[in-house]
C-alpha cells in the first residue's frame, strides 16, 4: 500500500501558480504548460498583493515567480513568500542580465528554480519537473554568473580546510565548473560516463556537497577553486602539488570540447 501510495503521489497532476505582472509571459507559460499532461495551472497573480492572498487559500505544487513581480534587486518578498509557506516549491523567471549577487542570494533564500524567461520552453519544462520534485534546476547560462556571486560572497572569508584531491578528481572538477555535463567530461578525459560518475561521488563526498553545484560552491570556499579571469568566463583550478594540471578554458557559450591553453615555459 505505501509503495502505491508513492507511486500515486509521483505520476500525480502538479498544480502551478503563474505569478506575473505581464499578460503576455502568462499566456506563453500557459501554452508551454498545456504540452506537458503531468502539469496544470490552477491560478494566476498579476500582483504581489494578490499573490498574498491567493497563497492563503490555493495550495499549488510550485509557484513559477516572474522577478518583476518583486522588484529586480530585492528578494524580501519571496523570503516572506515561503516563511509563510515553508513547503512552496519555487521557480524564478529572470530578467536576461540579473543584477550582481542576485542569483546567489535567490538560491540562497529557498529559490529551487532559476530560469531566464526568453528560455527555450523545453528548459521551463525541465527547471519545473526538477522544482516538483524538490530537486534544484538552474539553467547552464546563469552558472557562471551564480559561481562569480557565491566568489563574491566568500572573498572576505578565509578558506576552510582543503580536501586531499586525487588528479582525476581534480581533472574532473575542473571540468565541473565549466558546467560540461557527465557525457562531455567522460569524452574530454577518455574514460566511461559510469567512471565519471563514481568520481563524482567521491568529490562530493569530500566537498560535502550534494549537487553538482553545490561541488562548485564548495570548491570556491575551501580554496580549490579561483576565478581566473571572468572576462572570459573562465576557471582555474588551484592544482596539487606534484599533479599539475593545465587550466580549461571555454570560449563564451561554448558546450562542445574544451581547449587547453598551454602550459607557462620553464
Amino acid at each position: 500500500m505505501r509503495v502505491q501510495a508513492l507511486r500515486s503521489e509521483s505520476t500525480a497532476v502538479k498544480r502551478l501558480l503563474l505569478a506575473s505582472p505581464s499578460p503576455l509571459l502568462r499566456e506563453g507559460l500557459r501554452q508551454t504548460i498545456r504540452m506537458d499532461p503531468s502539469f496544470t495551472v490552477t491560478s494566476e497573480c498579476g500582483s504581489a498583493r494578490q499573490l498574498l492572498a491567493t497563497l492563503e487559500h490555493a495550495q499549488p505544487d510550485v509557484l513559477v515567480l516572474d522577478q518583476d513581480l518583486m522588484g529586480q534587486t530585492d528578494l524580501s518578498f519571496l523570503q516572506s513568500v515561503l516563511s509563510r509557506h515553508p513547503g512552496l516549491r519555487v521557480l524564478v523567471l529572470l530578467a536576461p542580465e540579473p543584477a550582481n549577487g542576485y542569483l546567489g542570494r535567490a538560491a540562497a533564500t529557498g529559490a529551487l528554480g532559476l530560469v531566464l524567461k526568453q528560455a527555450d520552453p523545453s528548459l521551463i519544462t525541465k527547471a519545473l519537473c526538477a522544482a516538483a520534485a524538490g530537486r534544484r534546476w538552474i539553467q547552464r547560462e546563469l552558472t557562471d554568473r551564480l559561481v562569480q556571486d557565491y566568489v563574491r560572497a566568500v572573498s572576505s572569508s578565509p578558506p576552510a580546510g582543503e580536501p586531499s584531491l586525487s588528479r582525476r578528481q581534480s581533472e574532473i572538477l575542473a571540468l565541473l565548473c565549466q558546467g560540461l555535463p557527465n557525457r562531455e567530461i567522460a569524452k574530454y578525459l577518455c574514460i566511461s560516463e559510469k567512471t565519471v560518475k563514481a568520481h563524482l561521488t567521491q568529490l562530493f563526498l569530500k566537498l560535502g556537497a550534494a549537487s553538482r553545484v553545490g561541488a562548485v560552491c564548495s570548491a570556491i570556499r575551501q580554496g580549490l577553486v579561483r576565478p581566473d579571469s571572468f572576462e572570459n568566463s573562465s576557471l582555474q583550478l588551484r592544482t596539487l602539488p606534484r599533479t599539475p594540471l593545465l587550466p580549461v578554458t571555454l570560449s563564451p557559450r561554448s558546450v562542445g570540447k574544451p581547449r587547453r591553453s598551454r602550459a607557462p615555459a620553464g
